[in-house]
């Protein structure tokens, strides 16, 4: 999560012969990373739409007044995998909102191609802030933003990785 998906991103563009998938979560690909991917990586992207500290759709990520870099934008994250595993749009649908009251909703988007070794999908979480779904409320919404409780962010993961060849 956060500065660990931004890694998540290094690692895939500089190891990508080495990773089979990565499932980056509240970070999208920093501004300065040195190199582009060069080797297709599946990937599972999760992004809140409100995240306060790491924006959805890029810029300064920072913790208070405090600047911590630039990233850029969730779509253009997703552009740059989707034309380096040379994958489509395929499906786009809302999951099911599993709790209302948490003010968040998922958007399930996926690109794929021949096969499902190099396909990309994103969960929005519309609502969402710069947490773990699924996981703890860790700090107030006030600093961090809302927690959604529709999906479990390990298990969406995990079932992600299983299904890579």
């Amino acid at each position: 999560m956060s500065n660990g998906a931004m890694m998540t991103y290094r690692l895939a563009t500089e190891l990508g012969e080495k990773i089979a998938a990565a499932a980056p979560v509240c970070g999208s690909i920093p501004a300065d990373l040195p190199s582009k991917p060069g080797h297709p990586v599946a990937m599972l992207i999760i992004n809140g739409t409100d995240d306060p500290l790491v924006p959805f759709e890029g810029g300064d990520v920072h913790f208070g007044r405090r600047k911590l870099g630039k990233i850029l934008s969730t779509s253009k994250s997703v552009e740059i995998w989707t034309k380096i595993n040379q994958v489509h749009l395929s499906e786009e649908k809302l999951l099911p909102d599993k709790d209302p009251m948490d003010g968040c909703r998922v958007k399930e988007t996926k690109y794929t191609g021949s096969d499902n070794s190099s396909e990309v999908i994103v969960l929005t979480i519309q609502g969402g802030g710069h947490t773990w779904p699924g996981g703890k409320q860790y700090l107030t919404e006030r600093i961090i933003g809302r927690t959604c409780r529709d999906i479990d962010a390990c298990e969406c993961i995990w079932s992600f990785f299983k299904r890579i060849n």
